[in-house]
């Protein structure tokens, strides 16, 4: 369903609520234009409302684990060192044949490097982590790194506000 008649739907929905609960359609509702305009303002708070905490929901969901005490009690620095040493140990269970134990460490990689970003969200909260991410997924894509037609790179597309990349995979597409 596109855009359009999902709004229509809804529009059809609104109606048939509008009339259950008042018992006329808008047009005919006899209010004033003041009692009219407190009814969109507040629609308008809880529209606000329900964006913020969308916003808030999208923030965190690109997160992958829970925050740890470390992002509270480390500096960046410490924190870099920190994922140091955990390359070191995913090197080790590599270098041992140990697969399990490798896959356990390459997620320590991540959940360290994760620390080091919320320690970086927390001292420079103007940077957008979302968009951060989005830049580099823009990068690999710009350098190959997706099959055409994987979820991936439909995300990059999605996400690029030029639409020259998605000209590129277009073309690239056998016909």
């Amino acid at each position: 369903m596109n855009y359009r008649e999902q709004i229509n739907k809804l529009l059809d929905k609104q109606d048939a609520k509008g009339l259950r609960k008042y018992g006329v359609s808008l047009e005919q509702n006899p209010a004033g234009i003041l009692e009219r305009l407190q009814h969109s303002v507040e629609e308008q708070a809880d529209n606000l409302r329900y964006t913020l905490w969308a916003m808030d929901a999208l923030e965190k969901q690109w997160w992958r684990f829970p925050k740890t005490k470390f992002a509270e009690s480390n500096d960046l620095e410490r924190q870099l060192d920190h994922v140091r040493s955990e390359r070191v140990e995913m090197w080790t269970a590599f270098m041992t044949g140990k697969i399990g134990h490798l896959c356990e460490e390459l997620f320590d990689v991540i959940h360290s490097c994760e620390t080091a970003l919320w320690l970086i969200k927390k001292q420079f909260p103007e940077i957008d982590m979302p968009s951060a991410m989005q830049a580099v997924e823009r990068k690999n894509f710009n350098r190959g790194y997706y099959n055409v037609g994987t979820k991936g790179a439909e995300k990059c597309l999605r996400n690029e506000s030029k639409g020259h990349l998605r000209q590129q995979l277009k073309d690239m597409v056998p016909k």
